[in-house]
């Protein structure tokens, strides 16, 4: 799904925005769209970064066994 929102956006702000303005935002919002993508990833979360704050387990460290 966020992948297709990506896609969307990016689409908007290479070629369908009316503005440089728009395009900008539409720029910006995709990275933002991409960069919550990479956080999903890296947790293992649906959440991604917001796992942290929801109390979920996850983490990029999460599952890891640390010896003492």
């Amino acid at each position: 799904m966020l992948l297709l929102v990506y896609i969307v956006l990016g689409s908007f702000a290479l070629k369908r925005a009316a503005t440089q303005r728009k395009r900008l935002g539409y720029f910006a919002a995709a990275l933002l769209n991409y960069a919550f993508m990479l956080t999903i990833a890296w947790t293992h979360q649906p959440l991604g970064m917001f796992a942290m704050w929801s109390g979920g387990q996850g983490g990029i460290d999460a599952g890891k066994k640390w010896a003492l």
